[in-house]
């Protein structure tokens, strides 16, 4: 085949290109970052991915912390030489970073402060008798002279 035909060959080629070019650690520690970019792009409901077994100590510190850099769950499963990281999605909006999770936990709390709840407005300002309506809202209990010698 030709260039740019995709398929296996294509792959191959890729990878003898990337490990020429990188080193072989460079180049799996790459292509180990670019699933964890995929995963993280798939929707929420996407399925778990099983990240290869085997991986050295600094292939999996990267991988956990480029997970944590995009905000992807991961989990470490089973035991040598099985042992291997997981991708995992669990729900919708679960996988948002926690930065948006409390700027969207803090404007909802906000919008909730903020809406006061209806009352009925008991002075009805403009309507004769306010001032008296106003005064007994304000100070309940204290009749007008009252009103007066606080007032002084």
């Amino acid at each position: 085949g030709g260039k740019g035909g995709g398929g296996a060959a294509g792959d191959e080629d890729g990878a003898a290109a990337r490990i020429a070019a990188l080193g072989r650690d460079d180049a799996a520690l790459l292509e180990l970052l670019e699933t964890i970019r995929e995963f993280a792009a798939a929707p929420d409901c996407a399925p778990a991915k099983k990240m290869p077994s085997g991986l050295n100590g600094f292939q999996r510190a990267m991988v956990h912390q480029y997970c944590e850099e995009l905000c992807v769950r991961e989990e470490t499963r089973g035991e040598e030489p099985d042992r291997a990281i997981w991708l995992y999605k669990v729900g919708e909006g679960a996988n948002e970073s926690a930065a948006e999770r409390f700027k969207r936990e803090l404007s909802e709390l906000i919008k909730e402060k903020n809406t006061a709840p209806e009352q009925e407005d008991e002075v009805r300002l403009g309507v004769p008798g306010w001032k008296d309506r106003y005064y007994d809202a304000k100070f309940p209990g204290v009749d007008d002279a009252g009103r007066r010698e606080g007032a002084a």
